[in-house]
């Protein structure tokens, strides 16, 4: 029973993790040469793992 009920709760943690945080990932630029990994609250347009190249191409249909 106990099983059943660590399961359940773990089951219900990743749904939230999975369902409020975003993974943002930022590639290594000028300006942050070695790269980012950020974890953030997720914003309306974003998925589980993100990047800005990844939003612009779902967004405006490509990278400029």
């Amino acid at each position: 029973m106990k099983k059943i009920i660590g399961l359940v709760a773990a089951a219900i943690i990743a749904i939230a993790i999975y369902t409020q945080i975003t993974i943002f990932v930022v590639p290594p630029i000028g300006a942050v040469p070695e790269g980012r990994t950020v974890i953030m609250l997720r914003l309306n347009k974003t998925n589980f793992i993100d990047s800005a190249d990844a939003m612009c191409e779902r967004i405006q249909g490509g990278v400029s």
